[in-house]
């Protein structure tokens, strides 16, 4: 029988397509899951790189940002594969808790894209919480900010690395 999750700690790291701002313009290229139950016992570790369709609209910054280089992207599985690998290992959970909207508007996208149904859940949008609680009232409150104010031990170069991202995302849920 599969094991049932209480709680999705889940990042995706993306490319940007140069000229362009939207989420339309944005290609997943890593995933990093954290699951824990609902004491919050990490249960299990998910992270996987995602291959990019088209190297051309690979952008210079992406490296910057998210340490993917074109090469090992393009190297990397397909957005279903890996949507697949994740749905077979986490075939139920209760909560999917991300640091912002457009990181589970990506994730919905590829699923719909690939026609893959995602177990019933919750979403929590950690940011949007932080934000209330401790933000200024003038915008969001960004991430490295939050583990910052929270005193999570982090190192700065491990950030924008999926795997590291949710288990930071876990630390200050």
């Amino acid at each position: 029988m599969p094991e049932n999750y209480e709680y999705l700690f889940m990042d995706i790291e993306w490319n940007q397509i140069p000229g362009t701002t939207e989420i339309e313009g944005r290609e997943p290229i890593q995933i990093g899951i954290l699951a824990s139950d609902e004491d919050f016992s990490v249960k299990k570790i998910f992270s996987k790189a995602i291959k990019l369709k088209d190297p051309d609209h690979y952008n210079p910054d992406t490296f910057k940002v998210s340490h993917v280089t074109c090469e090992s992207s393009v190297q990397a599985n397909s957005e279903e594969v890996i949507l697949q690998k994740m749905l077979s290992t986490f075939p139920k959970f209760t909560y999917l808790v991300v640091w912002t909207q457009d990181t589970y508007e990506l994730f919905r996208r590829g699923m719909k894209t690939y026609g893959f149904s995602i177990p019933r859940h919750k979403v929590v949008i950690l940011q949007d919480i932080l934000m209330h609680i401790a933000g200024d009232g003038k915008g969001p409150i960004g991430f490295e900010n939050a583990l910052k104010q929270w005193k999570i031990e982090y190192k700065r170069n491990f950030l924008h690395y999926s795997k590291h991202d949710a288990n930071y995302l876990f630390q200050l849920f």
